[in-house]
């Protein structure tokens, strides 16, 4: 039997953001960092590794599913009421959760819904990174995929959000059973 080891490595976009706050002046750069990136992201000779959710009192890789967070609950929130305006709610929903993130963290405002959005946003790949909600935050907003020069070839750093590629091909044994399917646009 062969055996194989699967290797997630973080991408270097994520390691930057969770990083981002130990640059900027928030209120005293060298006491601000994002506590969540020793959480979810290791490091030895190989370099970074996922570490998020990888083990428990069970042992290590054997940790229960978490359906839903509070911290989930606090960005969908906010981002509701980025939409609808209530930019202030939606701030301190945004702002809570950061002070529970970033050490020395002094709350932000913003000054329209867009701002607060973006930023929401911004939380979103960050707390949520890994758990798979990524892809239909960007497709919910109609955002494009951009990755950093680094973490991928000039020819896929980017996908505009209208690319055939945010739909997946019907599996060529569907088209085969039924010849009444038609296959997603770009796939023929």
């Amino acid at each position: 039997a062969t055996s194989f080891n699967v290797y997630l490595a973080p991408s270097d976009k994520l390691v930057d953001a969770l990083t981002s706050y130990e640059n900027q002046d928030l209120v005293n750069p060298v006491d601000t960092f994002d506590i969540r990136k020793a959480t979810f992201i290791g490091a030895n000779s190989d370099g970074p590794y996922v570490n998020k959710f990888y083990s428990s009192t069970r042992g290590g890789r054997i940790v229960d599913a978490k359906l839903i967070r509070i911290s989930e609950m606090y960005l969908i929130r906010a981002e509701a009421y980025a939409k609808t305006g209530n930019v202030s709610a939606g701030a301190a929903d945004l702002n809570l959760l950061r002070s529970n993130r970033l050490t020395g963290y002094a709350n932000e405002t913003f000054a329209s819904g867009d701002a607060l959005f973006t930023a929401v946003m911004d939380e979103r790949f960050k707390e949520l990174c890994f758990e798979g909600f990524r892809f239909f935050d960007l497709k919910r907003a109609n955002l494009p995929l951009q990755r950093a020069a680094t973490d991928a070839s000039p020819e896929w750093q980017s996908l505009p959000a209208n690319s055939f590629r945010w739909t997946l091909p019907i599996p060529r044994q569907e088209t085969i059973s039924n010849p009444n399917t038609v296959q997603n646009p770009g796939y023929n």
